[in-house]
């Protein structure tokens, strides 16, 4: 053993001697580098980021450039746990660095404070789903780089114990549904109808349509009710029963002037009845006289008209219609026969004639004359369709 230890030292002094003579040699035969080669040392001087991030360059060399370039590094640490870094260098310059603290695994993955404040603004007038929307406009991250949830923001409010929108909105003295509705004496149910119709304000509180109620609001009346349950745009129009009060008459009246075409229809409800414009002027007795007549015979008149100009009773008038002495052009929507302006009366004669003949049976029942209103002959009952009633001549027969 003794043998074996005492060789491998022998040998170990041989090749230490062999160094010694090699190094000796070449340092006697050093010769001064030429300008090509010290061109070619500057330039990988001045190249030096290069060829430090070359991957051809083993780490060992990295190490000897450092050597080569730095004489001491000197590390102080700040109050505030920066650490200082003063680096000198072989050239006799000096480098001072400053670097933060590194931070903790925990820091790294907290919301930056600066994003915790806007949070807290952007509570006072948004729910979670809008300022979430807003800080990923904004680009905006958490702590992990991860963009802005409803959940995350809540569950971030409760770590930092930041009150939430619907909270603060409470604080200012803003209602919940069953508050409003115990005021207004209406049910939950209600006061969302009417905020649905813009009848009372709200302001959301989260993304599930939560609302809280501004306070001192005023209930809405009925016709307000019953604008907002109109169409966009169809709010200001009347409906029949308001526009009949404003015109002095019967709601089945304004009806009936529709039916005519004396009033027109703006537009529907979501019930289908008709609207008005408000400022509908109501027909004279004129358009109403024309509009409840056939086409054609708005010159016309009545047998009361008829009656004035020839100066008789109306029912003189009808017993000549009846005898066939005067023509009728028509009936109006009353079902008032209609004579021409210019009919004449008919003599004593002729009215002594038309009574004699009637008297003899030689007159037979005039027949209707005829108009754009069907006679009332065979008339079926509309409440039973199977029922037919016989309309008889207007003209009785004489039992004398």
């Amino acid at each position: 053993m003794a043998g074996t230890l005492e060789a491998d030292w022998n040998t170990r002094l041989r090749e230490l001697a062999q160094a010694r003579d090699d190094y000796a040699r070449a340092r006697d035969t050093d010769v001064a580098p030429d300008e090509e080669q010290q061109a070619r040392v500057l330039a990988l001087a001045g190249d030096f980021p290069a060829l430090w991030n070359d991957p051809a360059t083993p780490m060992r060399e990295r190490k000897r450039l450092l050597r080569l370039l730095i004489t001491d590094v000197t590390l102080t640490r700040d109050s505030d746990g920066a650490t200082c870094w003063q680096v000198r260098f072989t050239g006799g310059q000096h480098h001072a660095l400053t670097l933060p603290r590194p931070l903790t695994p925990t820091e790294q993955h907290t919301t930056a404070p600066a994003t915790v404040e806007l949070i807290d603004e952007l509570l006072n007038d948004h729910p979670f789903d809008e300022i979430a929307a807003i800080l990923n406009g904004r680009g905006i991250t958490g702590g992990w780089g991860r963009p802005f949830t409803v959940q995350n923001l809540a569950a971030l409010c409760r770590a930092r114990c930041l009150g939430t929108h619907a909270s603060r909105l409470r604080a200012s003295g803003m209602l919940t549904a069953g508050e409003i509705a115990a005021d207004f004496k209406v049910t939950p149910q209600t006061i969302g109808k009417w905020h649905r119709r813009g009848l009372i304000t709200a302001q959301r509180t989260d993304g599930r349509g939560e609302c809280l109620f501004h306070p001192g609001q005023r209930r809405p009346g009925p016709a307000e009710q019953t604008a907002a349950r109109r169409p966009a745009g169809t709010r200001h129009l009347l409906t029949s029963r308001q526009l009949a009060a404003r015109l002095g008459v019967a709601p089945a009246t304004i009806l009936r002037w529709t039916q005519l075409g004396l009033l027109a229809i703006a537009a529907t409800d979501n019930r289908g009845f008709s609207l008005y414009q408000p400022g509908q002027p109501r027909p004279t007795r004129d358009q109403i006289t024309t509009a409840c007549r056939p086409p054609g015979t708005g010159d016309a008149i009545t047998g009361g008209q008829l009656a004035a100009r020839h100066g008789v009773s109306r029912s003189a008038v009808c017993k000549w219609h009846q005898l066939g002495l005067i023509a009728s052009l028509g009936t109006d929507g009353t079902g008032r026969n209609l004579y021409h302006p210019g009919q004449q009366a008919p003599s004593r004669e002729q009215i002594r004639t038309a009574r004699a003949a009637r008297r003899h049976g030689t007159a037979k029942c005039q027949p209707p004359v005829p108009s754009s209103v069907p006679e009332r002959q065979n008339t079926p009952d509309h409440h039973n369709p199977n029922r037919i009633i016989n309309t008889r001549c207007s003209v009785k027969p004489d039992r004398s």
